[in-house]
Order: C-alpha cells, then structure tokens, then sequence
C-alpha cells in the first residue's frame, strides 16, 4: 500500500483552501525547506494567494523577495511591525499587485515613503 503524501492531494481544492490558510507565515517559510516538492507547492500557492499576514515576523529582505517573488494576485496586506522591511522590496511586491485593496504597514520603521507614494 502507497502511503499518501500531503503533496499528492488535491493542491487547490484540498491543500490551498484546507490547509495553507491555517498555516503562519513562518509555518510558510519552514515549508519551503522540506523538499523540492513543498518549494513547488508553496510557489504554487503564492502565485494564488490573495492574501499574506507578515505581521510581526522577522526575515530579511532576501528572504521575504525570494517568498514572495510570484505574488500577483494579492488583494490584502498586512505587513504591521516589520521593521525589517525596506522601500525597494515592498515596492517591487506592490508594482505586481496592482489589485491591492488593503495594506497595513503600521510601525515599518524602515519605510521612507518611496513605497507608500
């Protein structure tokens, strides 16, 4: 008998919907590392997601360019309290999300204003 991987269910209808929701953002970046598979799914996933919670997490620019490099679709954003974050890499995320309805950059010391023009 196969033993059933999280990788061989449903992506959309199971994974996208069931479980990547659920996950925290630092849940996301740990899942990235598993293996080939989990790095294709999770790039999968962030091609779709409408909706990304960085609040208070800790990463650096790299990190959060590399997580989010296929991000297209987003319509909410919250990015609250971290500091880490710079104007060239949020402005890079926000020029392939046109759709955005809803950002929240409270206590993003980093920021000068070229990103939030």
């Amino acid at each position: 008998m196969d033993v059933l991987q999280i990788t061989d269910l449903p992506w959309e209808d199971v994974v996208f919907k069931h479980i990547f929701p659920y996950l925290s953002t630092q849940e996301h970046c740990r899942l990235r590392n598993v293996s080939k598979d989990f790095l294709q799914l999770q790039c999968e996933y962030m091609n779709k997601c409408e909706k990304l919670d960085f609040s208070n997490c800790k990463m650096s620019d790299e990190v959060f360019a590399k997580i989010t490099s296929g991000c297209e679709k987003l319509k909410w954003l919250s990015m609250a309290n971290c500091a880490w974050i710079s104007d060239q890499v949020l402005m890079n995320l926000l020029k392939r999300n046109l759709n955005l309805l809803h950002m929240d950059m409270s206590s993003c010391t980093r920021l000068h204003g070229g990103a939030l023009q």
